[in-house]
């Protein structure tokens, strides 16, 4: 062949193979499991965050929440720890990306799979230590006929029909083409032989109650409770589609490759701005509001916006409605995040909220919790309360306050917020702290001058929270955790508060 139909002969098939790059197309798969449904009731009733409150609502004020289901809910309970934890699914040279997955994370994978108790109980062997393991499923076993008879047999056929009409709307909205516009936009690498599995679960409608969903993303997983009425079907077809849509984003996001990421990371900390992290650390849920509950709803819509609230988290909700316009611009412009957006996305970060480097609520999405095991014999419940009342993405918690695993995990995390709760014989060690912390050692007389039942909180260094507790007992702790909630914002002219 001479050389000219060998060049012509390599641009088509190069063609050809452009062609079919850009024909492909994501496959979602619509699945619905009762064995998953199962596992997220047992967690909802078991006071587990992040789980629709319909659920629990509904079970404890039947004829079902009984002494002897009580104890089975208990077992779930004690095996929160264990669930949580988690290992590194990837290491990417950024900060501020969790790469973690826990146990939990891999039961709700596999129970979306699982034919019925026993095979998921044989999926996940190893998963939770041998004792562990069977009281789990013991106590799965007495709440499944309460999840079939509360949840599962009168909400079903509903979503069933739900999940129909759902397929036949990410047809006719032109979720593919969507996901192509996503996929530019976030820069990402989306394996094309590897479906997105959309799992949904009834979640009880309660009239006179404040319903709520819930949702969650993992990896090529998303999982997405629908509100459903016996004998009526879901009116919110296009909310779920833009929920469904908003999770696929934080999917897309986590497939960026690592060296991107580690740019568009530097895109928000090389930003001089005092607000510049807090934009960062929201941008993946608000980013993906903006884009499922916004972009994707309005194209479910005939073009008409949700007039709603997007997000049941007012930074989230309101930090996505601000950088929407220039979201759907470049989606409909088929363009890729840069740097001349993310100054954009953070102007309108402090734009929207010019209080938020001092509010609690975003303060503490990273925190390292270091305690008195005298003062907080109950660890586990003070973790669920800080979660149940913070939007927190990262939480480590150590005692005793000077151990040297804690100083470490506080240097090595210099942006993390940190959290001190101690009793009034802590002097020497808050004394230890100040040696690994420059702010602590400045302000080391005025922390340890602490009263009974005062607190010390304020900002430093990029935003970085410092809050110190002194309580004597659990009961304490608990009313402290209360009036942060309350008081919501630092106020950096009066450091040291009462509770």
């Amino acid at each position: 062949m001479k050389t000219g139909g060998f060049m012509r002969a390599l641009l088509l098939i190069m063609v050809i193979s452009a062609s079919v790059c850009a024909q492909a197309k994501v496959r979602v798969d619509y699945r619905i499991s009762r064995i998953q449904g199962l596992v997220d009731f047992a967690s909802a009733i078991a006071d587990e965050p992040h789980h629709a409150p319909g659920i629990k609502e509904l079970f404890d004020k039947s004829s079902y929440n009984t002494p002897e289901m009580q104890k089975s809910i208990e077992v779930v309970k004690g095996l929160r720890q264990s669930f949580a934890n988690s290992f590194k699914d990837s290491e990417n040279g950024t900060k501020y990306r969790d790469h973690n997955r826990n146990v939990g994370d891999l039961f709700v994978i596999q129970s979306i799979y699982a034919k019925d108790i026993q095979d998921l109980s044989t999926r996940t062997l190893g998963l939770l230590a041998t004792a562990e393991h069977l009281a789990y499923f013991t106590a799965l076993k007495k709440l499944e006929p309460v999840y079939n008879k509360l949840i599962w047999r009168p909400l079903s056929p509903e979503l069933t029909q739900h999940k129909l009409k759902l397929e036949a709307l990410s047809k006719k909205a032109g979720l593919e083409e969507m996901f192509a516009k996503a996929e530019k936009f976030y820069n990402a690498q989306w394996p094309s032989d590897t479906p997105f599995v959309i799992a949904i679960h009834p979640i009880p409608y309660i009239k006179g109650f404040k319903n709520s969903s819930s949702s969650q993303s993992l990896n090529s997983v998303e999982i997405h409770g629908v509100i459903v009425e016996p004998g009526k079907h879901s009116n919110d077809l296009k909310g779920s589609f833009g929920v469904i849509f908003h999770e696929l984003c934080h999917s897309l996001y986590d497939a960026q490759s690592d060296s991107f990421k580690r740019d568009f990371e530097n895109y928000f900390l090389n930003n001089p701005s005092p607000y510049t992290l807090q934009a960062y650390t929201w941008f993946n849920e608000a980013a993906a509001t903006a884009i499922g509950n916004g972009w994707a709803y309005a194209r479910a819509n005939k073009g008409v916006i949700d007039k709603s609230e997007w997000y049941n988290n007012p930074t989230i909700s309101g930090y996505g409605q601000e950088i929407y316009p220039l979201i759907a611009e470049a989606l409909n412009k088929n363009q890729t995040v840069d740097e001349n957006m993310v100054k954009q996305f953070i102007a309108g970060y402090e734009n929207r909220f010019p209080k938020a480097i001092y509010a609690f609520e975003n303060l503490l999405q990273r925190l390292i919790v270091a305690y008195d095991e005298k003062t907080m014999q109950e660890w586990q419940t003070t973790r669920l309360n800080l979660k149940k009342n913070f939007h927190i993405n990262s939480l480590n918690m150590s005692a005793p306050l000077d151990h040297p695993n804690t100083l470490k995990a506080m240097t090595e995390h210099e942006d993390d917020s940190l959290m001190f709760i101690f009793p009034n014989d802590a002097k020497k060690k808050l004394g230890t702290v100040a040696n690994s912390l420059p702010y602590v050692k400045e302000n080391l007389k005025q922390i340890q001058g602490l009263k009974d039942r005062q607190i010390y909180s304020a900002t430093a260094d990029r935003g970085r929270a410092y809050v110190f507790v002194r309580a004597q007992n659990q009961k304490e702790v608990d009313e402290a955790i209360a009036a942060i909630v309350k008081k919501e914002y630092i106020d950096p002219q009066a450091k040291i508060w009462s509770y």
